[in-house]
């Protein structure tokens, strides 16, 4: 899991940890996005390489369109509760969480899981907090390239 595999995107992909080069997203300016608990309305927030503020309440989501199947990280700047779930309301389990993430101090952990091609949701839990930095990665495409 630490190749970053965007050819396209304009940034060296030398061997790195996976959060690097989602820290190197993490200092711009956000899209800013309300989640929803209801999944009609919740707001589209995982283009690769961009960086939302969302804010939320337990149990509001965010909508995850993926276009392949793959390894995604799931960068947040604090530790909140979270859930992926497919748009069928199926559980995605996250394979590794990586926290604190070294040397990236506007993120504050790294949740992996493997998707399939798809609508998902990102669901928050409760928490003290009223708004995350979200960054979705893409860390390895589903046929291991």
């Amino acid at each position: 899991l630490n190749a970053c595999i965007f050819d396209s995107h304009d940034h060296k992909h030398d061997d790195h940890e996976p959060w690097e080069h989602a820290c190197e997203h993490a200092g711009g300016t956000p899209t800013n996005v309300t989640a929803n608990a209801d999944t009609a309305l919740a707001p589209l927030a995982g283009i690769p390489h961009t960086l939302y503020n969302v804010s939320f309440t337990a149990g509001s989501r965010v909508k995850l369109n993926f276009t392949e199947h793959g390894d995604f990280g799931f960068f947040l700047s604090s530790v909140v509760p979270v859930t992926l779930t497919t748009a069928s309301g199926d559980t995605v389990a996250f394979e590794e969480t990586v926290t604190p993430l070294p040397g990236c101090a506007e993120l504050a952990v790294m949740h992996v899981a493997h998707v399939e091609e798809g609508v998902h949701f990102l669901t928050f839990g409760a928490s003290a907090l009223t708004s995350v930095n979200l960054i979705v990665e893409e860390l390895e495409h589903g046929d291991g390239h």
